[in-house]
């Protein structure tokens, strides 16, 4: 497979054996490709304006239902699930795209309809009685009725795997506790509905049912919610942070350096990206020669030497940074740039001319104290506990010693300094899931994407292309990746056999995170899936709500395996080390951390199912010959998810690049194909039933951007291996 590799650098894909050809020729060819291209994006363009936007465009519900209010209201009553969870989870787009929500997301998704179609509009709000909260609950159904029920034989394939391993992880927790759902009705107590004004008068516009007879405040509605004044304490939201931990001389401590708080119900539309920016073109540039002999050494260089680095987060096309940091430890709250865009400041200028930052001296090694990088998400819901959850970027401690305590900086070897480089040199794309995603949104999400890089390809193929840093600047502009985060959301419902008893209460995280290692003596490319945060209700009570959510928690972390399971030999997650260890396997039930002594478990492993263990979960271990070792972490309500012995909910794939054997048709292939390893997008489209992915149109486009970075990073290395860096 071809991917992108760091700090947001294109293709990995240049291909050996061509020599070097004559300049006049080199610029014909790519213009050639470029033209080429450019035909292929209209035809997708065209084929993305023909797309059925009924699942994710309320405009579409408008031209199919009419814009009477009467009309608008029946569909939503019909068409829109009641389920019963508080505050503002998903919106009006989330909404019509899960095909249910409580009674303020469908509120808010019907005052969209209505202020679309012309009417003024405004919400209104009053607490029900016990007596009316039980009334309103029983419009809930035991089955969601609507959404994103539709698979294939595919899916029906996958659902069957995910009951075959409910079963025996059900088997192996005997008689659970089975803890009822939160009173239901308590959840629908804050009730919302729609007024619109019409010859002077508000009318009431309910799809839940009979308001009361007054409302104790109302909001005013304007199309697209803008100015929208809910109460903050409404809205579900997750906090991103990129925390660092570095010594303090004997001590370890943890500071963030970027933070940022998104409403969920307005995340689903918006791919969240984080990466560090360095300043250091050497690193960006030669990250797109990396399996070049010539550029392998000052690549390796470049790495081990930069200092310092400044998150950023993508949230659509707007840039978030904040703070920055250095290998000392040292953090700066406000990052400073140049004119030029580089690191200015007294981090900046500690950094020295050698990384491009200007004056002064690079930190010593003796000074060298950052240990670790991670993400934490901070989770809040109305009426629910704050969770929070971290995931590594890299660890040079290990949670046993962390644990245990170490009293003293150790002395960082180069393969550890160039493994926590080659780390933070990657990315990790971030989809906030408030509710189901339909294929027909991810599908259109992906092909704008595409679209939207129509003019960078275009230029790419006309730029005055005179040295290797003018062509890989170009091609670092290009967004190439394919977002699986997504992709794994879409289909999280349609592999599960319990997906009409379950929904998402609370905003999930999914994170796809791509990053390099040295091993053997090499640089690869690794990319890993991982349900960060995962939260399902249950439409069912006691025994059935707890084993309904068991079930979703098998098909989340078959989802989440899909992509890396290429290869049967490969043990990419939970559900695939269950597998090899086979039917005979009897796994190890654990309730309490002092059962782990008697397991032998290597120490940071003990020390992450110890830290599940305490925090009151139950888990279904199993080991394999090999010494690779996964758990269901199965809580107490229900709540379940596979984790590895990584301490991610995934396992992460090895991808080798190999550019040394990588040929011209290879390369047009597998840009074809837009693999996530074994699982093409188009395979993932397929379990969810949508035969189409614009496939024509898709794949001429792919190919084409191929066949155009082929001939630009042709180009490319013959200057390099002429004039070098």
């Amino acid at each position: 497979m071809i991917r992108k590799f760091i700090l947001g650098a294109a293709i990995l894909g240049i291909v050996a054996g061509f020599a070097k050809a004559d300049a006049a020729a080199d610029k014909k060819q790519l213009s050639d490709a470029a033209a080429e291209l450019d035909q292929h994006y209209g035809k997708l363009a065209q084929a993305l304006k023909e797309a059925d936007r009924s699942r994710f465009e309320p405009q579409a519900i408008i031209e199919t239902v009419g814009r009477e209010a009467p009309a608008l209201t029946d569909w939503v009553a019909k068409e829109i699930d009641l389920l019963p969870y508080r505050g503002c989870l998903r919106g009006a787009g989330g909404t019509l795209m899960d095909r249910g929500g409580n009674t303020l997301d469908r509120s808010l998704l019907l005052a969209e309809l209505l202020s679309s179609a012309g009417y003024e509009v405004r919400l209104a709000n009053a607490t029900l009685s016990p007596e009316q909260a039980t009334a309103a609950a029983a419009h809930l159904s035991t089955t969601r009725l609507h959404g994103s029920r539709k698979t294939s034989d595919k899916g029906i394939a996958y659902q069957q795997r995910v009951s075959k391993h409910a079963a025996a992880l059900l088997a192996a927790l005997g008689d659970s506790s089975a803890a009822a759902n939160p009173n239901a009705a308590a959840s629908l107590s804050d009730y919302w509905w729609v007024q619109y004004s019409e010859d002077g008068k508000w009318i009431d516009a309910d799809p839940s049912g009979t308001p009361p007879a007054a409302p104790a405040k109302t909001v005013a509605y304007t199309a697209g919610g803008a100015a929208l004044k809910l109460d903050d304490a409404l809205y579900h939201t997750v906090t991103v942070r990129v925390v660092i931990e570095a010594f303090n001389g004997s001590n370890l401590a943890s500071t963030p350096v970027l933070t940022q708080t998104i409403r969920s119900a307005e995340a689903y539309d918006k791919p969240l990206v984080l990466t560090h920016h360095t300043g250091n073109a050497t690193i960006t540039d030669l990250g797109q020669l990396t399996g070049v002999k010539e550029a392998d050494g000052p690549f390796r260089k470049a790495v081990l030497e930069q200092a310092v680095f400044v998150p950023v987060m993508r949230v659509s096309s707007d840039l978030v940074k904040q703070g920055s940091f250095d290998t000392a430890g040292h953090v700066e709250a406000k990052a400073q740039f140049s004119k030029e865009g580089k690191l200015a400041g007294s981090i900046g200028s500690a950094a020295g001319g050698a990384f491009g930052f200007g004056g002064g001296d690079a930190p010593s090694a003796s000074a060298d104290a950052l240990a670790a990088e991670w993400v934490e998400y901070e989770i809040k819901s109305p009426g629910c506990d704050t969770a929070v959850v971290r995931r590594m970027v890299f660890d040079l401690i290990g949670p046993a010693a962390r644990s245990a305590g170490v009293s003293k900086a150790p002395a960082f070897t180069d393969a550890q300094r160039l493994q926590r480089g080659l780390a933070l040199a990657g990315s990790t794309k971030i989809a906030i899931q408030s509710g189901d995603m339909p294929s027909d949104f991810v599908v259109a999400q992906m092909a704008q994407a595409q679209v939207n890089e129509r003019a960078k390809w275009k230029e790419l193929g006309g730029a005055k292309l005179n040295t290797p840093r003018a062509i890989t600047g170009r091609i670092n502009r290009l967004n190439t990746e394919i977002d699986f985060s997504r992709l794994v959301a879409m289909v999280r419902r349609p592999v599960s056999p319990q997906g009409e008893k379950t929904f998402i209460d609370r905003p999930n995280v999914i994170q796809d995170r791509t990053w390099g290692e040295e091993i053997d003596g090499r640089i690869r490319t690794l990319e890993g899936i991982d349900l960060a945060y995962t939260s399902t209700a249950a439409l069912g009570n006691g025994k059935d709500g707890f084993n309904s959510r068991v079930v979703q928690g098998v098909a989340d972390t078959m989802a989440e395996a899909l992509g890396l399971e290429h290869d049967e030999k490969t043990v990419a997650n939970t559900i695939r080390l269950f597998e090899a260890a086979g039917d005979k396997l009897k796994p190890t039930v654990l309730h309490k951390p002092a059962e782990l002594d008697a397991l032998n478990l290597p120490s940071d492993v003990k020390a992450r199912t110890a830290a599940d263990l305490a925090a009151g979960n139950t888990l279904v271990l199993a080991r394999l010959d090999s010494g690779r070792c996964g758990w269901w972490r199965v809580g107490a309500d229900g709540q379940t998810v596979g984790v590895m012995d990584n301490g991610y909910n995934a396992a992460m794939t090895e991808e080798v690049v190999d550019q040394e054997e990588l040929g011209l048709a290879a390369l047009k292939a597998e840009m074809g194909a837009e693999a996530f390893n074994g699982m093409t997008a188009a395979e993932y489209m397929q379990i969810t039933g949508q035969s189409t992915l614009y496939e024509a149109e898709w794949n001429a486009v792919l190919q084409a951007q191929g066949k155009l970075m082929t001939i630009a990073q042709q180009i490319a290395r013959g200057m390099f291996s002429h004039i070098g860096v």
